[in-house]
């Protein structure tokens, strides 16, 4: 960023300009980023000496930057330069054929880039990775256009393609019930979805109620409660020790309120339940 600062910066001394640009080139021993600015990769690449690695990076770097300000069309042309490098091979170059798709979708060609990213997946010898890319992008451009419905049908054909990576065929599944939520008018995601299902509960056959103004020595009603969870487990171990638990359990109903806690509340193995109650 300070290097690009310096370069664009009219009154600074071109010595020190060239130098900053030329500190921009791509290194290919660090991760690929376009971190300079547009003019500074227009610039790079009218310098004479450049190698053909090296060119290659700076035509990346502009189209990247052209990618990120809606310019799909005009990076398009320096991808398909890129594409044409004998030096471009391997994933590299069908990491660029990617690219070349997704300038369609930058530039808000959605028809034109489900084309190309259909034809990319049917490439021979596609790597998994790059076809489950493009697969799920072709439901993403119609959910752009908001045609929930295609986008199901599209994310669904992703779901069921074969010889996918298993976290693209989970996400496009995903999707898929996402976009026929919004083709119902729902919310994309229910937040219920992802939670813990609380197993409905069996009517208890005992109810004892604790409350602040209550009393040890009442009986636990709700009309004369108990006083303490002490007196509640106490309770509840004298119903196992006669008759044992009734069916469907005991429920401890606790009002709201202070309770001063004056020693230690135990339970222990004689305080569980059983597989029925």
């Amino acid at each position: 960023g300070r290097y690009t600062a310096l370069f664009e910066d009219a009154n600074a001394p071109e010595s020190l300009r060239a130098i900053a640009v030329r500190r921009c080139l791509y290194d290919e021993r660090s991760a690929f980023d376009a971190v300079a600015s547009k003019a500074v990769y227009e610039r790079l690449l009218e310098l004479p000496g450049l190698t053909p690695r090296e060119r290659i990076g700076v035509c990346l770097s502009l189209a990247e930057c052209l990618m990120r300000s809606g310019d799909g069309a005009a990076a398009r042309q320096q991808y398909e330069a890129v594409l044409g490098a004998p030096e471009v091979d391997g994933k590299q170059a069908w990491n660029v054929r990617l690219q070349i798709a997704h300038s369609f979708l930058c530039a808000g060609e959605h028809a034109a880039a489900r084309t190309a990213y259909r034809e990319f997946a049917a490439r021979p010898g596609c790597p998994p990775e790059f076809r489950g890319n493009a697969l799920l992008c072709i439901g993403h451009s119609h959910f752009l256009q908001r045609d929930y419905a295609a986008a199901a049908k599209a994310f669904a054909r992703a779901a069921a393609a074969e010889g996918l990576l298993e976290h693209h065929r989970w996400e496009a599944g995903g999707r898929a019930e996402e976009m026929k939520r919004l083709a119902a008018g729902r919310p994309a995601r229910d937040p219920a979805a992802s939670r813990a299902r609380v197993p409905e509960l069996p009517r208890p056959g005992v109810v004892l109620h604790v409350a602040p103004q209550g009393d040890d020595g009442n009986p636990g009603t709700s009309q004369k409660p108990l006083a303490s969870l002490r007196a509640a487990r106490d309770a509840i171990r004298e119903i196992k020790s006669k008759d044992g638990l009734p069916s469907g359990g005991v429920q401890v109903v606790v009002a709201g309120g202070v309770y001063p806690v004056r020693e230690t509340f135990e339970l222990n193995e004689e305080d569980s339940g059983t597989a029925d109650a």
